[in-house]
């Protein structure tokens, strides 16, 4: 059976460390994932994961200032802190469409040694640095307002076994609500934060799921071409952004995205790890044969020949001697308009018809065969109904539609049914990942996050 537990109460030693190259990556930190991808049937694939939790290693700075602090268990109310957000820069979303990021299948056929700046070993070590509470302005005129500490961050829960924090999720909602915070009351806020909070929590969830699951599945093999690939957007980065120059590029880094080098490489290797994943394990699957297109085409006809749409402005007579009349005053250089607006017309509002679609739009054959052929500006008439009636019709505006045939049509029906495939089985993946996975329920990580948002950005 799942396990969705409750909070967790991880053992995190507060030290810095440096982490040895591994496959194992170790905090828990989530990425901001884009609202509307996420209603598009899951398609964009967010995952990140951070840095693991680190054992044996020494704290430079400890309580008495200069001594070792040893590692120990912690509850989630150690991780509140007064003040700001930690200044760790969020996450990009990774998607497994991500343009510019490479799997690692398509890097091993054409893989080259890493350059004289270190191996490809070096190119992917990591630090891990403590945060260091900060208040910041926001937060100050909260705590001001209320004459007490509040809440603005902390351990949020779990996600299998390592720990969320709040800033990991209110990072890229930040803007929104301190927008939200100023136009509305506490109450209004509530009301209008908690969805916005919950949609971007549920997408990093999953995605910090899939990162999970993908960094276990990945081979030897595939783990030396992530490597390689990682090595290779360093000095492209370092090129692009330092000429070479790590301290150049860390600088130009920060000041373009708020990211470190290294948080910039993370970043991209997770990406790469979950773009190969999907790559073997979902798009692998992917089948559409020609049988499939062949029945596509035919049960769509109106997307590959799609019926035309028209503005027609009539006139319709109510007997012989007034469509004579009409017939006369339109051949003798009358515009249509004027004589569809006199009193021989019996159409309301001069018979103006617009968005008329197809080539049978009234049901009467005399009427539509004429239709059908019209160009902008011509008209017809009188046009004998059979009913004691005479129609007159001119086409105002038509738009007729590209007709495909089944030769130019049969590549874009194959991309639309993979696609179609391929949203489908990412979905029950989705869903089983949800239905496995260890983790705080999401519901009881809103309620927190909720309240540190309140307390950060809203009046009260």
């Amino acid at each position: 059976m799942p396990t969705h537990s409750d909070m967790s109460t991880p053992t995190i030693p507060t030290r810095r460390c440096q982490l040895p190259t591994s496959h194992a990556p170790s905090r828990a930190r989530l990425a901001p994932t884009n609202n509307a991808k996420l209603r598009h049937g899951w398609v964009f694939l967010a995952a990140t994961l951070g840095v693991s939790v680190l054992t044996g290693c020494v704290s430079d700075r400890g309580n008495d200032g200069g001594a070792a602090v040893e590692a120990r268990e912690v509850e989630p109310g150690d991780f509140v802190q007064v003040g700001g957000p930690s200044g760790v820069a969020p996450a990009d979303r990774i998607e497994a469409g991500t343009v510019g990021v490479e799997s690692v299948a398509s890097a091993q056929t054409n893989a080259e040694p890493p350059g004289p700046q270190g191996s490809v070993a070096d190119a992917v070590n990591v630090t891990v640095v403590e945060t260091v509470a900060t208040i910041d302005p926001v937060a100050a005129s909260v705590t001001s307002r209320m004459d007490r500490p509040l809440s603005v961050d902390g351990m949020v829960g779990q996600i299998n076994g390592l720990p969320v924090f709040a800033d990991d999720v209110l990072a890229d909602l930040e803007p929104a609500l301190l927008a939200l915070g100023q136009r509305e009351s506490e109450r209004g806020f509530r009301a209008a934060a908690r969805p916005q909070i919950d949609e971007m929590l549920r997408g990093q969830l999953v995605g910090a799921l899939i990162l999970a699951e993908a960094e276990r599945a990945l081979t030897d093999n595939e783990w030396n071409g992530v490597r390689f690939l990682v090595n290779k957007k360093r000095q492209e980065l370092l090129r692009q952004h330092g000429q070479g120059s790590i301290a150049v590029t860390e600088r130009s880094l920060r000041e373009l995205t708020g990211r470190s080098l290294e948080e910039t490489l993370d970043r991209h290797r997770e990406a790469i790890v979950t773009r190969t994943y999907i790559d073997r394990n979902l798009r692998a699957r992917v089948n559409v044969s020609r049988r499939d297109i062949e029945r596509y085409y035919r049960e769509h006809p109106e997307q590959f020949d799609p019926p035309a749409t028209r503005d027609l402005r009539l006139i319709v007579a109510d007997n012989a001697d007034h469509a004579a009349q009409v017939k006369s005053a339109l051949r003798g250089g009358q515009p249509f308009d004027e004589v569809a607006s006199g009193p021989f017309n019996q159409l309301a509002g001069g018979g103006t018809m617009t968005g008329i679609a197809g080539d049978e739009p009234f049901g009467r054959p005399v009427v539509d065969e004429v239709v059908a052929v019209l160009d902008e500006g011509q008209w017809r008439g009188p046009l004998d109904t059979g009913d004691g009636r005479f129609w007159f019709v001119q086409a105002q505006r038509v738009e007729r539609g590209e007709t495909l045939t089944f030769e130019q049509a049969q590549g874009i029906i194959e991309r639309a049914l993979q696609e179609q495939q391929f949203a489908m089985l990412t979905d029950q993946f989705r869903k089983d990942l949800l239905e496995a996975g260890n983790y705080t329920r999401p519901e009881q990580m809103v309620n927190a996050l909720l309240e540190i948002a309140v307390n950060r950005y809203a009046q009260r």
